[in-house]
């Protein structure tokens, strides 16, 4: 948990210095309860994924058990605000227009297409953004025109405005409000939306993702909970933390090609990067989907999710460090550490690693056999002998690595 703090207060302090180097957007969320309830979660199937254009897509199936005679459920979907890490621009959003990173938002019930209220939320027991706020529904906004106060030394001073002068900030929450009718017993609800993945200093994105609010429903857990991470056709290198409930977990790569190990395989004193917990899977997928279910499972912790470029951290001088060790296609350090090192060393071999690497990551089979052996010894690469090389659908990144590669 304490790489996890130290982690966020990382991307926060990127935010705040206005740094094109780290940004934070938002966290997908659960649908939750608004009070208390006699519906428990039955079944939920969580789908994510990976887009090539900086965006997750989610897509959830539940199968709720209403454990009463009909009834209609009072449900909300919380999204932090975006600037959470950033007092100076409290207030200067449209508030009750929903989340700005949010896209596609639907929910159906049953089959219905629910239609929904966008209203304000707010934490009356900030922890500076370190986990997943508790939002207080005392003060839910009856209308949007209710604006709540806070008392710091005396003075009430309204949420919404700009915190910075008060020596601080306050969570808020854009919530999507609507009244479903569940009847009796099995009741089926359907879930999608979009939003941006955060970056970090170190990581070309970040995914985070609360799973602790299904604690709200009935039981506090999921009868069958099944996870699972698409990266809709495209070659995809990362890595999930797996402490607290989801240890010891099973993942796999399903639907597909991909490989999945514990990131710690390796010596854990060649690395100096603080910025991953002490249990994580590491997967690499290309046209596949991984996997985890479980049963009755508790989600005492979150989702964290990020590029495997965060393993070496910011220190190009690690031991465990080598060229071509993590790709990612986007942002990756590890790419830009190579870029530097072929400009200045003039070194021929890295420009040709760095120029094959778009098509190593796409499972491109070389004929020079020096190239072959070096990207076979990497644990990422995954040869598929009916590549046939096309810069068809390279990044501009990517197409930079190859220019570079290319130069005298």
């Amino acid at each position: 948990m304490k790489s996890k703090i130290i982690l966020f207060l990382l991307l926060l302090l990127a935010l705040c210095v206005r740094a094109n180097d780290g940004s934070y957007f938002f966290s997908g969320n659960q649908l939750v309860p608004i009070g208390n309830t006699n519906v428990r979660i039955d079944k939920e199937i969580l789908t994510i994924r990976l887009a090539d254009d900086d965006y997750a897509y989610v897509d959830v199936d539940y199968t709720f058990f209403n454990l009463q005679e009909a009834q209609t459920v009072k449900m909300g979907f919380e999204a932090v605000n975006e600037d959470t890490g950033d007092a100076g621009f409290f207030g200067m959003d449209d508030k009750h227009s929903g989340h700005p990173s949010v896209y596609d938002f639907t929910v159906e019930v049953n089959g219905k297409v629910q239609s929904y209220k966008n209203l304000m939320a707010y934490d009356l027991n900030d922890d500076k953004g370190q986990k997943q706020p508790k939002l207080d529904y005392v003060n839910f906004p009856a209308s949007p025109d209710l604006e709540p106060y806070i008392e710091r030394n005396g003075e009430k001073i309204p949420v919404g405005v700009d915190c910075d002068s008060v020596s601080g900030y306050r969570t808020k929450a854009y919530v999507y409000y609507f009244e479903a009718h569940f009847e009796s017993g099995i009741n089926k609800v359907h879930h999608t939306y979009r939003y941006r993945m955060a970056h970090g200093i170190f990581m070309s994105y970040i995914f985070r993702y609360w799973l602790t609010p299904a604690m709200r429903w009935a039981g506090g857990k999921i009868g069958d909970f099944t996870l699972r991470i698409s990266t809709a056709g495209k070659p995809r290198h990362f890595c999930i933390d797996t402490y607290g409930c989801l240890n010891g977990k099973v993942f796999k790569v399903v639907n597909g090609v991909g490989k999945v190990r514990d990131a710690w395989g390796y010596d854990k004193s060649a690395i100096q990067c603080e910025l991953v917990s002490d249990s994580v899977v590491e997967t690499v997928i290309r046209d596949g989907v991984l996997e985890m279910n479980c049963k009755n499972f508790k989600p005492t912790d979150d989702l964290w999710l990020y590029s495997a470029d965060a393993l070496i951290g910011a220190d190009k001088r690690l031991k465990y460090r080598e060229l071509a060790d993590y790709y990612e296609r986007e942002r990756s350090l590890v790419i830009s550490l190579e870029k530097q090192s072929a400009r200045e060393g003039n070194d021929e071999w890295e420009k040709k690693v760095m120029r094959s690497l778009p098509y190593a990551n796409r499972g491109y089979v070389f004929e020079d056999k020096k190239l072959q052996e070096f990207f076979e010894a990497k644990w990422w690469y995954m040869p598929d002998s009916s590549y046939v090389p096309s810069t068809d659908g390279f990044t501009t990144y990517e197409l930079e690595l190859i220019k570079i590669g290319l130069e005298e």
